[in-house]
């Protein structure tokens, strides 16, 4: 269901930089969607996925690192402050804005 899409969806949010600039995303699946063949996807700007992915070598895994309110992920936009409690749920997940 992952897939790179030239735009970004206007009513959208990334996750990662709170922002919604016009530039290349991916649709990422959300956790616990799946129905039948169908899963719902969050779109996420393909540059802040890239500035903070992260590979761990003892798991193996490729995992997103992110701290709110950081440095602007893309140059030029600033952050947008995270709503909610910031330390136990920064990108949103109880929310359901991300899987």
């Amino acid at each position: 269901m992952n897939g790179f899409f030239e735009h970004f969806p206007v009513e959208a949010i990334c996750p990662i930089c709170r922002g919604n600039q016009d530039i290349g995303t991916i649709l990422v699946a959300i956790n616990g969607t799946k129905k039948g063949n169908l899963v719902e996807g969050q779109p996420v700007h393909a540059a802040c996925i890239l500035q903070c992915a992260r590979f761990n070598r003892d798991t193996g895994m490729v995992y997103i690192e992110h701290k709110p309110m950081q440095q602007p992920l893309i140059p030029g936009v600033p952050p947008v402050p995270v709503e909610g409690n910031k330390e136990s749920d920064p990108l949103g997940v109880d929310s359901g804005a991300v899987g």
